[in-house]
């Protein structure tokens, strides 16, 4: 079970009464005698039934519940992810509207919330079923009522306890504004929360109604146009003795330090020329893992940037080594700790070099890389700071048999696809000239045939006239 579920908040409950109990000398088997006659009552619903409308009725004997009580039964009586719609809205709406102990703000929270969705003067006696008239006439579902809870809950901790332990950033409002509501808390001001939710809504336009004790109604429209705040960010920041890949968004870092640097000489520039900076943890560096902090801090707003550092407790010249390293049409074995490389190439007079360095921070200078002759050595100098360096070395042979494998086989593929079109034309040429000649000889025999059967017709025709005269 959920230590943060209903069933276990009573069982510690439970627990914490019959620890009282045994305090004052109540017997074991008196507790057992008082549970003994407590009565479960299982109430079988058909499909056609109300379970909220029941539940509802049943409870209008007992002790009644508070209005959260009933809003959270009315929204979780589904049959559909009822755990997972729990899980994921309610009971955040709950932990943070129920952080004071004793001090039901739930049920605070919803007749606030309910003024403000309804523009009305609303009593807690008849605020439940409003709730329900609002979701019926607002066509909620219980997933999109429960999101809109959540995030109303968030303003409304906000508007109670500050911005401190907020995470959404949205909802972080500053120092100045931080101030003010601290100011409306002491005096006890929380009519104006319906006014402040639509103000964190970016409403341009806020209508307020006051109610006299006679009954007229005055309303009071406000235009709302929001002050860009203070930016509390560094436009930039440098390390002298160190190397840092700085972006003003960005506020945590991780850097590493040789063990010469005992401190950072850190300098800063902020975003807004009148704000203050603070940097604790720079001026002495242990062996290990350090915390620096850097604090931006303006009359509205304060930001922390945070370096973690880590000072090496012996020389480490790796740091000053490459991460990889390739060559254009080449092949390299590379290894990191390995400083020297003999390579073969061809005819070329420079080569395409890609360096990367180990640490991102660090430098890369290549040397030596025009005019490649046999014997040239290029030079690849790889620097974590300017007494910190490594330099590697490729020792270049070229040979006259030595040629480029790509060139080589482009050449070798043009040979042979011109080889196989030129043996489909010559194929193509025979078929058509044969289908020629079979077809001259065709018509020559058609015509001597029709010849000799003429010359016949002609013979039959003779003998038949010599016939007759006989």
């Amino acid at each position: 079970i959920k230590q943060e579920s209903g069933i276990y908040r009573n069982y510690e409950h439970f627990c914490k009464l019959i620890k009282k109990e045994i305090e004052k000398e109540t017997t074991i088997s008196t507790i057992q005698h008082g549970i003994s006659m407590l009565i479960v009552a299982v109430v079988q619903l058909d499909s056609n039934d109300n379970a909220q409308e029941i539940f509802e009725r049943i409870n209008s004997t007992g002790i009644e519940l508070k209005l959260a009580d009933k809003i959270r039964n009315f929204v979780l009586m589904t049959d559909v992810k009822q755990d997972e719609l729990y899980d994921k809205y309610w009971l955040k709406a709950e932990k943070l509207l129920n952080i004071i102990p004793n001090k039901d703000q739930m049920s605070s929270f919803f007749l606030d919330y309910l003024n403000m969705k309804l523009d009305g003067n609303i009593k807690e006696s008849e605020a439940y079923d409003r709730f329900k008239q609002l979701f019926t006439e607002k066509n909620y579902t219980h997933e999109s009522m429960l999101q809109e809870i959540l995030h109303y809950a968030k303003q409304y901790y906000v508007f109670k306890n500050g911005d401190l332990n907020i995470e959404d950033e949205y909802l972080k409002i500053g120092k100045k504004s931080n101030n003010a509501l601290l100011g409306l808390r002491k005096l006890n001001q929380t009519t104006v929360y319906l006014f402040l939710f639509k103000v964190f809504d970016d409403k341009k336009e806020v209508k307020i109604k006051v109610i006299s004790e006679a009954g007229d109604i005055t309303t009071y429209v406000l235009n709302i146009t929001k002050r860009e705040e203070k930016d509390a960010t560094l436009k930039n920041l440098t390390i002298k003795n160190a190397k840092i890949n700085f972006e003003s968004g960005v506020f945590d870092y991780e850097i590493t330090v040789l063990k010469n640097i005992d401190k950072l000489e850190i300098e800063t520039v902020t975003t807004d020329s009148d704000a203050n900076v603070s940097i604790d943890g720079a001026d002495k560096l242990e062996f290990g893992e350090n915390t620096v902090t850097i604090t931006v801090e303006n009359d509205e707003n304060i930001k922390t940037y945070t370096i973690k550092v880590k000072r090496l407790e012996s020389e480490d010249n790796t740091l000053a080594n490459l991460k990889s390293l390739e060559i254009e049409k080449y092949s390299l074995d590379f290894q990191e700790d390995k400083y020297e490389y003999d390579l073969k190439i061809g005819d070329d007079n420079y080569l395409v070099i890609k360096a990367l360095p180990k640490i991102d921070t660090g430098k890369v200078e290549v040397t030596g890389n025009l005019d490649l002759v046999n014997g040239s050595i290029i030079k690849i100098k790889v620097y974590y700071d300017d007494e910190t360096f490594n330099i590697y070395k490729i020792n270049i042979i070229k040979e006259e048999n030595v040629q480029k494998d790509n060139k080589i086989n482009k050449i070798v593929i043009i040979i042979v696809i011109t080889l196989i079109l030129i043996a489909i034309i010559v194929l193509v040429i025979v078929q058509i000239k044969n289908k020629k000649n079979n077809s001259s000889k065709g018509n020559k025999s058609k015509k001597e045939d029709m010849e000799v059967k003429k010359e016949t017709l002609i013979s039959i025709s003779d003998d038949e006239e010599i016939e007759d005269i006989i």
